[in-house]
């Protein structure tokens, strides 16, 4: 592997990791000031305290900073809408996936609601026709 490629691959990991935690850390505390918490009911909820909720948010947006910090390091530009859309389809589905639990969340839905929703979020990923033929990781397949 060239020693370019593995530094760019451990800033980018470093980068997803921090950012992933540092957001999480921030989800934590503000969940509960915007009044998203999962309260203990008893009945299914048997934590013992009211735990914070927004976590999806947080690694959700972590993954978008680890596609613009791979943009910036290795100079590509993973969201140009004239170039390959993959990326932006990949962002965009998983964004309406993380927009559906956020609401989730404040208004709980029945599962087979939520199902179809997430279902629905994926059409346009699934139209658009991409198929993997192979898979590459840091430069092995």
């Amino acid at each position: 592997m060239d020693g370019l490629l593995l530094v760019q691959a451990m800033v980018l990991g470093g980068l997803a990791v921090g950012g992933a935690a540092l957001l999480t850390c921030c989800a934590r505390w503000i969940a509960p000031r915007l009044g998203f918490v999962d309260s203990p009911d008893g009945r299914r909820k048997l934590h013992r305290q009211p735990t914070p909720l927004l976590g999806g948010v947080a690694v959700f947006l972590g993954l978008v900073l680890t596609v613009c910090g791979a943009s910036f390091v290795c100079g590509l530009n993973l969201l140009d809408p004239a170039g390959d859309r993959f990326m932006s389809w990949s962002l965009a589905t998983a964004g309406i996936f993380c927009l559906i639990g956020v609401y989730d969340d404040r208004c709980p839905l029945r599962p087979r609601t939520k199902f179809l929703l997430q279902v629905l979020a994926c059409i346009p990923f699934a139209l658009w026709g991409r198929t993997a033929t192979e898979i590459d990781f840091l430069g092995v397949e």
